[in-house]
Order: structure tokens, then sequence, then C-alpha cells
């Protein structure tokens, strides 16, 4: 269960942060409401709506407690996951998380600093002998294995050109519906970031799902911002407060507080 994350302060930063917030608050407009943040809002458990239909999450925390020492807030504009590279490319957004930089999203997007690594690995079933044995995405490619997998998500250029010339990826809601596509025997492995297969894993009553051990890509993970509504300046101030989160140990102490240790190697 998500915990709160208290952001500890030693005097000194404490009074140059609140300083540095007050000015801050000042001089962005982008602070005088809710900055929107457009996300499917199902990808646990960095974000995620819970039981109670509130906005959940690891990244979402982290995101909010720093929005809160700018002194601004943020809403969470849940879309379906289809949706959410094309939000990006409309512009119906100020803010994104879990963000993987490339040369096409850098035209119309500000990156934060790394805030942790994604590392995208696969789910299959157990008993499958053949995808056990494999050693790289071209060997799941010729054994013509069906591939569940996120549409809007970005999972390194050699599975994005796969999607381009195979018809063996299936898309579809969210990775809870991937996962109990696997279980029927619909798919054969499902590809996602190894922390959420864990996550979800760990909440699943199935037994007979693993997570393969071969790393499919690796990408350092940003908070992203629209160049449309969002100044360079409070992307600067946002950086600052996010980099002396990880010199001071807190960005760690956050995930390592907040998340089961099997499901936190990597980051």
């Amino acid at each position: 269960m998500l915990t709160s994350f208290k952001i500890k302060l030693t005097p000194l930063l404490f009074i140059i942060l609140s300083v540095s917030c007050t000015v801050a608050h000042a001089q962005f407009p982008e602070c005088k409401k809710p900055l929107l943040l457009s996300s499917d809002a199902n990808w646990p458990p960095f974000i995620y709506i819970d039981k109670n239909n509130k906005g959940v999450g690891t990244d979402l925390v982290l995101l909010k407690n720093i929005l809160a020492l700018m002194q601004c807030k943020v809403k969470l504009a849940p879309i379906p996951e289809r949706r959410v590279s094309l939000e990006r490319t409309m512009g119906r957004f100020d803010i994104g998380l879990g963000a993987t930089k490339t040369k096409e999203r850098l035209l119309n997007l500000y990156f934060s600093s790394q805030y942790r690594v994604e590392v995208n690995k696969f789910a299959y079933r157990t008993q499958d002998m053949d995808i056990a044995a494999i050693t790289n995405l071209n060997k799941i490619i010729e054994l013509k294995k069906a591939i569940a997998i996120n549409l809007g998500g970005w999972f390194g250029r050699e599975i994005e050109n796969a999607k381009n010339t195979t018809s063996l990826f299936v898309y579809t809601g969210t990775v809870e519906r991937r996962i109990k596509m696997l279980q029927r025997n619909r798919v054969d492995i499902v590809i996602d970031d190894k922390t959420v297969l864990c996550h979800v894993l760990k909440a699943s009553t199935s037994a007979n799902i693993s997570i393969h051990p071969l790393v499919l890509s690796k990408a350092p993970q940003h908070f992203v911002f629209n160049k449309e509504t969002i100044s360079p300046e409070f992307v600067e101030q946002f950086n600052s407060i996010l980099d002396s989160m990880i010199l001071s140990g807190e960005l760690s102490a956050h995930y390592a507080d907040n998340l089961p240790p099997e499901c936190l190697k990597g980051l």
C-alpha cells in the first residue's frame, strides 16, 4: 500500500527551497491553476486509480511533492492508454510522467532530469519451455509468439521496428487485461516495465506466470512538459528540486519505502 512521501530537508536546504519556491510562484503563471496531467492512470505501481477513485502511485506522489514545493498543484485527467501519444501530439496536457527521451519527443517536450530507469522485460507462462529458452527478441518473432503490449508505450527501437514489420503484436487496454490474456492462452508473452509486471503479478492469483530474465530494453525515465504551456524557467526550477532529492537520497528512499523489495531492483 502506498504511504505518504515526506521530504526530509536540512534547515539550510529548507530555507533555500522556500525562498526559491516563493519566487517561482510569483514568476510562473503556470502555478495560477492546476497543471494538467494526461495519463491512462492505469500503470501500477507508478500511477493508478485506487479503490476510492483517487489517483495514487509512486511517480504521481513524487510529482505532487515536487510541485508542492513550487506551490503548484496538478490535475489528473485519466485517458485511455491508446490515446496518451495522441494527447501529447495534440498538446492537450501540461505535464507527463514515465517518458523515454526520443528525438521526436524533444521537438515538442521539455524533459526533466532522470528520476528512475525503465527496464522492459516480458511475462510468460512458466510451462512454455520454448519461451523460457529464448535469448533475444528475434527468437520470439521466429517462434511466431503472440505478443501483448501497450500501443502508446515506447519499448526501444528494436521492438518499435518489430511492431512495424510483424503482425504478432496484440493491443488491449491495460496491463491487467494483458496478463489475463496470457493466463487464458490468448497471447504468449506480455511486454512491459518489469516493475509493473512484478506489481501486477504479485497481486495476481495465478502461480504459473513468470518474468523472463531477458532485458528487452532499458532507458532513463523523465517527467515531460508541454513546450506550448510550460516555460523553460519552470522546468529549471522543477529540476533543481528533483536534483536536490537525488543528491540527498530522498528519491531513492521514496521508491524503497513504497515498492516491494522484489519489484525495486533496476530503478
